[in-house]
């Protein structure tokens, strides 16, 4: 199932992503895919492995296979730079880094039930008293996770396609509820006040994450 997500996840990066990163990618791949070809044809034969040790060890040789690998890098960091460019909770539109409160605060803003229910609660002046008071009683309820490529292969988030954190960050919530569990170290199977969203990172928007099932 992972591998079929990984594959879907490709699709929409290569879908999303400018043509030059693509282009760019797949040329480093012919190239190094020739270059390895050439190298494995050329010493396959007593002369050919003494033609290449010759110009591994001369000073052009050195020369041109150091501007390789300096451009190898240079193009593998710029791709991997793009891809995880949408990740951090930095907001491209006023050029901010919005911090974990104000990420926490638009997380809670945005699933307000977990708070109130079944009360419901319209009124943003309310809603802001109800999440200030809630943070400062409970300052452990939250958690922002701001990097996919941190949590690709973490227990709690590695589920999640590069999809998921396109310019958003993740939010773990925890009710009082949940917290008190959590505090006592209880493991709940259905825990129904924990809860993980996304959040825009500028703060326009956040959505239920529905594949994290909630657990404890």
């Amino acid at each position: 199932m992972r591998v079929i997500q990984n594959i879907g996840d490709l699709i929409l990066l290569a879908l999303l992503s400018p043509a030059w990163v693509w282009i760019t990618l797949f040329g480093v791949v012919f190239l190094g895919g020739a270059f390895v070809l050439a190298t494995r044809e050329a010493v396959s034969t007593e002369e050919g492995r003494r033609k290449w040790q010759d110009f591994v060890h001369s000073k052009l040789g050195k020369k041109k296979l150091a501007l390789a690998s300096i451009f190898s890098i240079i193009v593998v960091g710029s791709i991997f730079s793009f891809i995880t460019s949408g990740s951090h909770g930095h907001c491209s539109l006023d050029g901010r880094h919005h911090s974990d409160e104000e990420f926490i605060r638009a997380a809670l803003k945005g699933n307000m039930g977990l708070l109130t229910f079944p009360e419901v609660v319209s009124d943003p002046a309310q809603k802001d008293r109800i999440i200030t008071e809630f943070l400062a009683k409970n300052p452990d309820c939250c958690k922002v996770f701001r990097d996919w490529y941190s949590e690709l292969w973490s227990s709690e988030l590695g589920d999640l396609s590069w999809f998921t954190w396109n310019n958003n960050v993740v939010v773990r919530i925890r009710n009082e509820k949940s917290l008190k569990a959590y505090r006592r170290g209880e493991k709940v199977l259905l825990d129904e006040g924990l809860y993980y969203a996304t959040v825009d990172n500028c703060l326009q928007g956040t959505h239920a994450i529905i594949e994290l099932i909630p657990g404890g």
